[in-house]
């Protein structure tokens, strides 16, 4: 008996059915190709649209800020010079008053004179600032006699110490005391700062002492007084010219609270480093306040007939 069978049928695609599959694929291709080609040259001119957005706006942006450094230079040279004829003028006017001049009206005048004379500070303060950050003051450390810095600068202060019944005493540890520095910024900049600190935070009739030691690489200044606790969170915006705070001194001298940021930045850029430790004493409430310059210790070995240099 014979079985037939029936095979499945077997489908063979044939070139008609192979064309339908490209035209369907290259009908939805098409577009796509077309709108990614027109979303990259939107983003491509998007993108250099905002490039010369970009560079216009910093174009303004330098001009600005060219026009306000030379207004402020222009501001504070011509203020510079109103306050220092403002102070002129009321000295020889108490002057020539003399015994004539009221004690109330002398007091003041003292008054007036003084808030001209931090507002010099400031004026000084605001044209050095500039100078920094327009790169056209430069710092050049050369090899100093610090020890001898040190003397000069306290040499400035007699007056000052005399009046407040403060005495200083220096003490040189090793040596020689040679340093790269640039001997202007760092004696009229640094060490009248830290010296001017420590005599207006010190009560009358304490000692101020000057701590000169050289370390292998380095030459360390510290200038150490009793006064009051410094916080750790003080201390930490102390140099800092946005953190800034006045503290009246122990005989109600003001201050700007631009020295000590200043006086840092200078270390910086010669090279070292300026900090501040505050230790209570075990008795009274005032502490060991210590601030401590360090810079890059000099040779120290001069060429013959060579001599260190003093600053001017």
């Amino acid at each position: 008996m014979a079985i037939v069978g029936h095979a499945a049928p077997v489908f063979h695609p044939g070139p008609a059915r192979h064309s339908m599959v490209f035209d369907l694929l290259h009908a939805v291709a098409s577009p796509m190709a077309a709108y990614f080609t027109a979303l990259g040259g939107a983003a491509g001119l998007l993108s250099g649209w905002f490039r010369i957005k970009l560079r216009s706006k910093n174009q303004e942006l330098e001009a600005a800020l060219v026009e306000k450094e030379s207004l402020l230079r222009v501001l504070t040279h011509d203020l510079a010079n109103s306050i220092g004829a403002s102070q002129t003028f009321l000295k020889y006017g108490v002057e020539g008053a003399g015994a004539n001049l009221p004690a109330e009206s002398r007091e003041d005048l003292d008054a007036a004179s003084k808030a001209l004379a931090q507002a010099r500070e400031l004026m000084g303060f605001a044209r050095t600032l500039l100078a920094l950050e327009s790169g056209k003051l430069h710092i050049q450390p050369i090899e100093c006699d610090v020890g001898l810095l040190v003397q000069e600068s306290i040499g400035l202060f007699r007056q000052q110490c005399a009046a407040k019944q403060l005495t200083i005493e220096v003490r040189a540890e090793g040596g020689p005391h040679h340093a790269l520095a640039e001997p202007v910024v760092f004696k009229n900049s640094v060490l009248n700062n830290l010296l001017s600190n420590a005599m207006k935070f010190s009560q009358p009739g304490e000692r101020i002492d000057v701590k000169i030691a050289a370390e292998e690489k380095w030459l360390s200044v510290s200038v150490v007084n009793a006064g009051p606790v410094i916080s750790p969170e003080k201390i930490a915006t102390l140099f800092s010219p946005t953190g800034r705070t006045t503290t009246p001194g122990t005989a109600g001298e003001r201050g700007t609270g631009f020295g000590l940021p200043l006086a840092s930045r200078f270390c910086r850029m010669m090279g070292g480093e300026l900090s501040l430790t505050s230790q209570k004493a075990q008795q009274g409430d005032l502490a060991r306040n210590t601030f401590r310059v360090r810079l890059p210790a000099a040779t120290g070995r001069l060429e013959p007939g060579e001599e260190a240099v003093q600053a001017a």
